[in-house]
C-alpha cells in the first residue's frame, strides 16, 4: 500500500483526452503467467481504446466511414510457424467491412490479390478471420507479395503515409562461418529485413552483407534468429562506416550532383526505393535484386560516411588524383576472407578520354587488374581501408602519407617527397623485331608465302 500511496502522489491522474491525444500512458499492473490482472487489461482496453481515426493517406486521407475496404501492412513475421517457413503480413484495416475471399488491391503492385486465408491472432491462437471492420488487425499469409507500407484496397488508387523509418546507427559487415550456406544467409538476412529486424545494404562490386541496425540488441536478436530459425552461424565486423542517411534530388537534370556527393556503391536492398549513385542514378524498388537506370526525380538513396580520419586521408587521395599528383596508392596489412591476396596496387590511367583508378590486386602467383572510375573507387576504398587494410602508403609528386590503424587508433604520417609526374597513357609502347617501313615486311605483303625468303634478304 505503501508503493501504491506514492505512485498515486507522484503520477497525475488519469485522463482519457490526455491519453487519447497520445500525451499520457497509462499503467497497468498484473501477472500474464500467474493470471493477476489479464482480464482487466483486457477490459480497459476495450473501454479506455479510441475509436477508428481519420488515416493520412494521398490523395486524401481515408474514413473510417467509407464503405469501400482498405488497410495498410505496418508489420511483417516469418516463421511464425518454424515447422511451415510460414510469413504473416498484418494488415491494419482502416475502412468498410472485410470479408474473407476478397480481392483486394496492392498499389505498390497494382496487382489484385485474393485473401483466401485472413487470420486473427490472440497470443499463440490464431483463428480464420470471416469478417473484420475498421481498427481491427488481420493477419494474411502470403509468399513475399507484401511489404510494410504497402497499401490495400477494393480498386482505389491510395497510399498510406506516416509510417515511420528510422537511419541506422551502427553498421556491420556480416561474416558468414559456413561458406556453404550462403544461399541461406542470404534468404535469411532477407526475410528478416523485411521484418525491419534490420536493415541490409549491399555494395554493387563485391558480394559483402552489410547490416544497419539502431541499436546494439537488434544485433543480438539478428544473429540469434538467423542461428535459430535458418541455422546459420553468422557473426558481425566492424566496418569503416557511422552513419547512414537518405538523399534525395528534386532536380532531374543534375543527378551528377548527388553523384558526386554521395561517391558510394552502397544500396539499401530491404525495403523502399533505394539509389546507387552512377552517371545516372540506379534504383531499385522493394524486393528487387537488380536495378534499372532512372532519374533521380522522387526517389531516395543511402549514403554512408567514413569515420573522420579514413575521410581525411581519402580526401588527399581524391585531390592528388584531380590535381594530377597521384604516384601509386598501396594498400597493404590486407586480413580479410582471401588468404592469397597480398596487397593492392593503385595507379592513375587514362582509358578512351576518362580518367580512371587502376587496381592491381597482387596475389602469390598471378596479378588481376581492375579499372575504376573515381567515385566507384572511392567507394571501394572507404570500405575496405582500415577494414581489411590496415596500412596505406599514399605517393604523390610532393609528398608521402602513410595510414596506419591498430586497433581503434587510426595514425598518418606524412612526409616530403620529390618526384616527376608519372605517366597515365594506359597504352604501351610495343617493341617491334620489324619496322613497319622495312622492305622487308612490303615484299612480304606482296608475296605471301614467303617468310623463308625474307628471312635470307629477299627483296621482293
Amino acid at each position: 500500500m505503501n508503493h501504491w500511496s506514492l505512485a498515486r502522489s507522484a503520477l497525475p491522474p488519469f485522463d482519457l483526452d490526455t491519453f487519447h491525444a497520445g500525451h499520457l500512458s497509462p499503467v497497468l499492473f498484473g501477472s500474464a503467467l500467474k493470471g493477476i490482472g489479464v482480464a482487466e487489461l483486457l477490459r480497459t482496453l476495450g473501454e479506455w481504446g479510441p475509436e477508428p481515426r481519420p488515416q493520412p493517406a494521398i490523395p486524401e486521407p481515408i474514413q473510417p466511414s467509407d464503405k469501400k475496404v482498405s488497410g495498410f501492412v505496418f508489420k511483417v513475421q516469418a516463421n511464425m510457424d518454424a515447422n511451415h517457413r510460414d510469413r504473416i503480413a498484418f494488415v491494419r484495416l482502416c475502412s468498410g467491412t472485410f470479408t474473407r475471399g476478397m480481392r483486394l488491391k496492392n498499389v505498390r503492385s497494382g496487382k489484385d490479390m485474393a485473401v483466401s486465408n485472413p487470420m486473427f491472432f490472440f497470443g499463440h491462437d490464431r483463428e480464420l478471420a470471416e469478417e473484420a471492420v475498421a481498427g481491427d488487425i488481420v493477419g494474411i499469409p502470403n509468399h513475399g507479395t507484401l511489404s510494410v507500407g504497402d497499401t490495400l484496397t477494393e480498386g482505389a488508387s491510395i497510399n498510406v503515409t506516416g509510417i515511420p523509418n528510422f537511419a541506422p546507427e551502427i553498421i556491420r559487415r556480416v561474416r558468414l562461418m559456413d561458406a556453404m550456406k550462403t544461399k541461406q544467409m542470404a534468404k535469411a538476412l532477407n526475410d528478416l529485413a523485411e521484418e525491419g529486424v534490420a536493415q541490409v545494404f549491399r555494395r554493387m562490386m563485391g558480394s559483402d552483407w552489410i547490416v544497419g541496425v539502431v541499436g546494439p540488441l537488434q544485433l543480438e536478436v539478428l544473429g540469434s534468429r538467423i542461428a535459430k530459425e535458418y541455422g546459420v552461424p553468422i557473426d558481425f565486423e566492424n566496418m569503416n562506416f557511422e552513419v547512414a542517411r537518405w538523399i534525395e534530388s528534386d532536380d532531374p537534370e543534375e543527378p551528377e550532383t548527388l553523384y558526386r556527393r554521395a561517391e558510394n556503391q552502397y544500396c539499401r536492398g530491404s525495403h523502399w526505393c533505394a539509389g546507387v549513385f552512377g552517371p545516372k542514378c540506379l534504383v531499385g524498388g522493394s524486393g528487387q535484386t537488380g536495378f534499372s537506370q532512372a532519374a533521380l526525380h522522387g526517389h531516395q538513396g543511402t549514403a554512408l560516411t567514413a569515420a573522420p580520419q579514413i575521410e581525411t586521408f581519402l580526401n588527399d587521395v581524391k585531390t592528388a588524383f584531380n590535381d594530377g599528383r597521384l604516384v601509386q596508392l598501396k594498400l597493404m596489412g590486407y586480413q580479410g576472407p582471401d588468404a592469397a591476396l597480398k596487397s593492392v596496387a593503385i595507379k592513375k590511367i587514362v582509358v578512351k578520354r576518362q580518367d580512371m583508378l587502376s587496381f592491381t590486386y597482387r596475389y602469390k602467383t598471378r596479378d588481376i587488374i581492375k579499372n575504376h572510375i573515381l567515385p566507384e573507387a572511392m567507394a571501394l576504398l572507404r570500405a575496405d581501408l582500415g577494414a581489411v587494410f590496415r596500412t596505406a602508403l599514399l605517393e604523390t609528386t610532393e609528398f608521402d602519407l602513410n595510414f596506419e590503424q591498430h586497433g581503434d587508433k587510426v595514425r598518418i604520417k606524412r612526409r616530403d617527397a620529390n618526384r616527376d609526374v608519372p605517366s597515365t597513357s594506359h597504352d604501351r609502347t610495343k617493341h617491334r623485331l620489324i619496322a613497319p617501313e622495312g622492305k622487308s615486311l612490303s615484299a612480304c605483303a606482296q608475296n605471301r608465302g614467303c617468310a623463308r625468303q625474307c628471312a635470307q634478304g629477299c627483296t621482293g
